[in-house]
């Protein structure tokens, strides 16, 4: 039975007092690659209380990843401003709680790209009689502005204060691959992100990962298998960003925890 959308306007209503004593930082996460590729699946394996902000078009994969645990919050938003007026304020003022009154952990977005471009749609006036849609370029600048603010706020929620540990933050986004002069398809992949948005981006994350799905084929049977791989090292096809010493690929979050604790000193 689909998980019923949250009132977003009675979040309020589970406000708690902080006491947290963890002040250690905790870290912003960018998830790339291709649909299918594994990022919700991996972002959701996240400490909990997770609140798991996603578009319509990715309801499937979360309500799958819901079923497999019971603290995740699902927050289904429809339009830029459920977003940006409803619930960034939340996080902004960290006040973010779950639906039992717990404080939340972990913010999981699913995913920028569609997020961005429902704020492209909400600032495109229709263009020629055609209908084709275009966009001016103080719109284009309102846009910038609007994404950087957002992801700049999800972003510093990472930093503990005097009274609040701070959240992790891990984002999806999928990618798209870009043609050369001559129509052939570059294998440097490029978030699927209008605007120069796009480039900026990265640089709002502690980390960037490049997700990807396998599919092998036994020799014997013929048997088809999916694998899943989060790549951490940088090179021609995987733009990624890691730290020194840590390995070529994480098999879990967990793993990703315990690269962060060594580099803590915990």
């Amino acid at each position: 039975m689909p998980t019923p959308k949250p009132d977003l306007s009675k979040i309020s209503r589970f406000i708690v007092p902080k006491q947290s004593k963890d002040l250690q930082p905790h870290r912003s996460i960018l998830l790339t690659g291709e649909g299918g590729s594994g990022k919700t699946h991996f972002a959701l394996q996240a400490p909990g209380p997770i609140a798991c902000v996603y578009l319509e078009s990715n309801r499937v994969t979360v309500e799958k990843a819901h079923a497999q645990r019971d603290d995740i919050t699902e927050y289904a938003i429809e339009s830029w401003n459920d977003f940006y007026k409803d619930f960034l304020p939340f996080v902004k003022n960290r006040l973010l709680v779950d639906e039992h009154g717990k404080d939340v952990a972990t913010i999981v977005l699913d995913s920028v790209d569609v997020l961005c471009a429902l704020n492209v749609d909400r600032l495109t006036d229709l263009g020629d009689s055609k209908g084709q849609k275009k966009m001016s370029s103080p719109a284009w600048g309102v846009h910038l502005k609007n994404c950087c603010e957002a992801f700049r706020v999800l972003g510093n929620s990472t930093k503990p204060t005097l009274d609040h540990a701070g959240y992790n933050f891990i984002a999806t986004c999928h990618i798209a691959r870009r043609e050369d002069g001559e129509g052939i398809m570059s294998r440097e992949y490029q978030p699927s992100i209008q605007g120069s948005f796009r480039t900026k981006l990265s640089d709002l994350f502690d980390h960037k990962f490049y997700m990807e799905k396998e599919v092998r084929v036994e020799k014997d049977t013929g048997k088809k298998s999916d694998h899943y791989h989060c790549w951490t090292r940088a090179d021609f096809r995987h733009p990624t960003k890691s730290d020194p010493g840590w390995p070529d690929e994480f098999e879990s979050f967990a793993e990703f925890e315990e690269c962060v604790k060594e580099d803590l000193g915990g």
